[in-house]
């Protein structure tokens, strides 16, 4: 099995199937106003606009996250992925799952 050169640190468990865990971090910033967006609201000629406060977001959040890939017949991927927004007064915690095939 010829795995690609993107997949450097994977832990080959047979020919067809290998894991690649991951980790990451970094650093959003949200250039929207989190204390006031505007939304309109149309039906035919009549809209409707307000204004209303995003509550519990930070401008600046720290991310962390850690994942699995496994890669099957170097074709196929499934992986699941945790990240972690950290901000001043608050978190948001999100996990996904996924699948790639390769044409």
């Amino acid at each position: 099995m010829d795995f690609s050169p993107e997949h450097n640190y994977f832990f080959r468990v047979s020919d067809c199937f290998a894991l690649l865990p991951e980790i990451w971090g970094g650093w959003e910033h949200e250039y929207i106003d989190p204390n006031s967006a505007t939304t309109t609201l149309g039906a035919g000629a009549t809209s409707i606009t307000d204004t209303y406060r995003v509550p519990g977001i930070a401008q600046d959040r720290a991310v962390l996250g850690a994942g699995l890939t496994t890669i099957i017949k170097n074709k196929y991927e499934v992986y699941g992925r945790y990240d972690e927004r950290l901000w001043d007064g608050g978190h948001l915690s999100q996990f996904s799952l996924g699948l790639s095939v390769k044409f």
